[in-house]
C-alpha cells in the first residue's frame, strides 16, 4: 500500500515516530538501514499476514529506538529553512513547531539551538495529539494567539501537515524546496 512520509507505530506506552521528511537532513546511517528494512516489510506483506508484517516492523523500529538511545539522534536542519524561520522572526511573524515525535528529539533539537526561532513548540508525546488531528492545529493557534485566517502551515507531509491544517481552514504550503516555500509565502503576501 501507499505509505506516508511519517511512519508512526505505537510501542509499549509511547508513540514512536520515524520522520522521513524534507525539512531535516538525517545523517544517521543505522536509521537508514533499519528504516529501509521496515518499509520493505510493511509495503510488501503479501506473502506474510498483515499482523506478522506489523510485528516484524515493530521489532525493527525497536532496534531503531535502541540505536537512537545509545548513539543519539543526529539531525541537521536545512540551513535554507532555518534562514526562512529567522527572516519570519525578524519580520515579527509568530512561529510554531508542531511535530509528531517522541522525547528522543528534544536533546538534538536543543543542540541545534533553534528553539528561539519558535514562539510555540508542540510535540505529540507531550500534547498526546497527533497531526492530522485538528485539535493540535487549534492548540497551536490558541498558544500563538492568532486566528486561523492569519496562520500558514508549512509542512512536508501531505496527510499530516497539509490536510490536517486545511481541515481547520488554515492555509498550507507543502514543502518541496526552500525556494518554492518563499515563492508561495510571497503569493500569500508574506514578505521576507
Amino acid at each position: 500500500g501507499k505509505l506516508d512520509k511519517d511512519i508512526a507505530a505505537y510501542y509499549p506506552d509511547q508513540l514512536v515516530t520515524v520522520p522521513l521528511n524534507l525539512g531535516w537532513k538525517d545523517n544517521y546511517k543505522v536509521e537508514d538501514k533499519v528504516l529501509d528494512e521496515a518499509l520493505s516489510i510493511i509495503s510488501n506483506f503479501e506473502g506474510d499476514s498483515k499482523a506478522r508484517a506489523v510485528e516484524k516492523s515493530k521489532k525493527l523500529i525497536k532496534k531503531l529506538i535502541n540505536a537512537h538511545k545509545q548513539e543519539g539522534i543526529k539531525v541537521v536542519p536545512y540551513q535554507e529553512m532555518v534562514d526562512i524561520l529567522r527572516k519570519l522572526k525578524n519580520s515579527n511573524y509568530k512561529t510554531a513547531l508542531v511535530s509528531n515525535t517522541n522525547n528522543l528529539i528534544v536533546k538534538p533539537l536543543h543542540n541545534l539551538q533553534i528553539q528561539e526561532l519558535f514562539d510555540v513548540i508542540l510535540f505529540s508525546f507531550e500534547t498526546k495529539l497527533l497531526k492530522p488531528d485538528p485539535k493540535v492545529f487549534l492548540l497551536a493557534l490558541k498558544n500563538l494567539k492568532v486566528n486561523r485566517e492569519e496562520a500558514i502551515m508549512i509542512g512536508d507531509s501531505l496527510r499530516s501537515d497539509i490536510k490536517g491544517a486545511e481541515s481547520v481552514d488554515i492555509k498550507a504550503i507543502y514543502l518541496e524546496t526552500p525556494e518554492q516555500v518563499i515563492k508561495e509565502l510571497n503569493l500569500l503576501n508574506v514578505r521576507l
